[in-house]
């Protein structure tokens, strides 16, 4: 009896492993699904299949092949609209402003006019827009952003 005790213990430990391991991915992926609906339901023109075929076809002012898309939240009700940061390439153009994550087939495309308030923290841009009724918090990261201050000023 005393020699099945270390493999008792063994399997209880392996056990409880992968039990709070099976919850916690389980957790995450209703939390995604979750704000996946919610963004859905937030910014669903706004990020669409269709926005990077309409960027294609125009030649941005500014572009930041890597940067990241930190968050977006409605500043109404303070709920995020997504789960988390993400690796993104950001461009700027005449009409819009162009944030597409990678490894996602959609991106986000805000145009020049929805866009109230622009603020820098650091590197941190901050844009402030107005989508269907509701004041959204769209914030990014990228290296030697200065240069966007002056032209999305000038856009607005």
């Amino acid at each position: 009896m005393l020699q099945l005790m270390p493999g008792l213990l063994y399997v209880f430990i392996i056990t409880a492993v992968f039990t709070v391991l099976l919850i916690s991915a389980t957790a995450v992926f209703l939390l995604s699904s979750a704000r996946a609906i919610v963004h859905r339901r937030y910014l669903n023109s706004v990020f669409n299949e269709k926005n990077v075929a309409k960027a294609s076809k125009s030649r941005p002012i500014l572009a930041k092949p890597v940067g990241f898309l930190l968050s977006i939240e409605d500043a109404e009700t303070h709920r995020l609209l997504t789960t988390f940061k993400k690796p993104a390439e950001l461009r700027l153009y005449h009409d819009f402003f162009y944030l597409r994550p990678y490894f996602s087939r959609s991106a986000y495309l805000i145009q020049i006019e929805a866009i109230h308030d622009i603020s820098f923290t650091g590197n941190i841009l901050v844009l402030a827009l107005e989508h269907r009724g509701r004041r959204i918090i769209v914030k990014c990261w990228a290296r030697n952003l200065g240069n966007w201050r002056n032209r999305l000023k000038r856009l607005i």
